[in-house]
């Protein structure tokens, strides 16, 4: 997400959708009272290339954004259900390119209810609005991009022995000017996990689900979806309270409408590991490969790779500091499908960050940060480099 670069989100607890999932649901969180966060806040970034141009785009390149709004953080425990909605509404000021001036929000919500002694139904749902990526068309286009996500998942989970699971999502993209691009995902997944507290869980996750670009097949006349099939194996474990990890790996296939379009089989992996050798210092990494489809590519759909590494650092009560470094590398499957559209095989994004946050004795929150971003694509004019610097405040009640 674009927020990412050059900006400091107001992260607590409870934040982002699933997180007071976690806690038990038997117990009323802060006596079951509602508790509510409120931070209005302004943050700001300087972009040296906003448009994603390449070395050879004469345009001038550099920007400057401000952006204005509200975080809010809403939590509420009704008897054994839990219910989270967290979310920023904001508005887009640009300095240079005005028709980049646009309203961004990011919400989402969950909400998790006991079935039974052991079993549990929770429902996540997620709405984001924001500036269609530059980086991925031909043109400059002033378009706004939406998602929306929707989630569903009953589960039984035992501290010992096996559990089932079994879950329905469905997520959708669009973007204002490009409606040829927009795709609907819908997905199914059933599983079974074990747990032993010696060894951690293990769960065997198949699932399905079927894209859909209706833009393009209103335009060609013929379907141009995917259907994705997955078998996955994974081991959850807490090592100890200071190291834990996921570890995952399965076959994925890829299955096209169109003859035209290649089959992909493969393996699929999704790992995860957090270790804190000493209280202060947590660091993270992630990794993972899946099929998707992205919005302003020509392609039918896209091979996806993932990979993280991050580092966070309380250096006092009140400060934190934050250094990752993200790789992500597609191969798009089906391209060259429309005329005058983004023609590429494949691409590696790398991202470098690092933000530093300071939480005043009262209710003052300031954050700086600097991203430096880059893309290599086979088709050279498809190269860009930028960088943000970034900075925020915010005031909490």
């Amino acid at each position: 997400m674009t927020l990412a670069f050059g900006a400091t989100l107001f992260c607590t607890a409870g934040f982002w959708p699933g997180i007071a999932a976690a806690q038990s649901l038997s117990t009323a969180s802060d006596g079951n009272q509602q508790r509510l966060i409120v931070t209005p806040s302004v943050r700001s970034a300087y972009d040296t290339n906003v448009l994603r141009q390449n070395d050879e785009g004469n345009e001038p390149r550099d920007n400057f954004r401000v952006t204005t709004g509200v975080d809010i953080i809403a939590r509420r425990t009704f008897g054994r259900t839990a219910v989270n909605v967290a979310g920023t509404l904001g508005y887009d000021f640009n300095s240079r390119y005005k028709f980049l001036d646009r309203t961004r929000i990011e919400v989402g919500g969950g909400l998790r209810t006991p079935v039974g002694a052991i079993c549990s139904v929770s429902v996540d749902a997620r709405y984001d609005q924001y500036q269609f990526d530059l980086g991925d068309v031909d043109e400059i286009i002033a378009s706004t991009t939406r998602q929306q996500f929707y989630d569903v998942l009953a589960s039984c989970n035992r501290s010992s022995g096996f559990s089932p699971l079994a879950g329905l999502s469905y997520s959708k993209r669009s973007t204002q000017a490009q409606n040829v691009f927009g795709s609907t995902t819908l997905g199914e997944r059933v599983g079974i996990s074990y747990a032993k507290p010696s060894l951690g869980v293990i769960s065997l996750i198949g699932s399905h689900s079927r894209i859909r670009r209706p833009g393009v097949e209103d335009l060609l006349g013929a379907e141009d979806g995917t259907e994705v099939t997955q078998l996955q194996l994974s081991l959850n474990r807490n090592v100890s309270p200071r190291l834990s990890f996921v570890a995952g790996g399965g076959y994925v296939r890829a299955n096209p409408d169109r003859a035209a379009v290649e089959t992909f089989s493969g393996a699929s992996f999704n790992g995860a590991v957090t270790w804190a050798p000493v209280p202060r210092l947590v660091i993270d990494a992630v990794a993972k490969r899946d099929i998707t489809s992205q919005n302003g590519i020509n392609a039918t759909y896209v091979i996806r790779e993932d990979y993280s590494v991050g580092a966070s650092w309380r250096a006092s009560q009140r400060s934190r500091v934050r250094m990752s470094a993200t790789r992500i590398d597609r191969d798009f499957a089906g391209r060259g499908t429309l005329p005058l559209a983004t023609v590429i095989g494949e691409d590696s994004t790398n991202i470098i960050t690092a933000a530093y946050t300071y939480d005043t004795a009262r209710i003052f929150r300031f954050g700086l940060s600097i991203s430096k971003r880059w893309r290599d694509a086979d088709v050279a004019r498809y190269d860009y480099k930028s960088t943000v610097i970034g900075a925020s405040v915010g005031a909490k009640f």
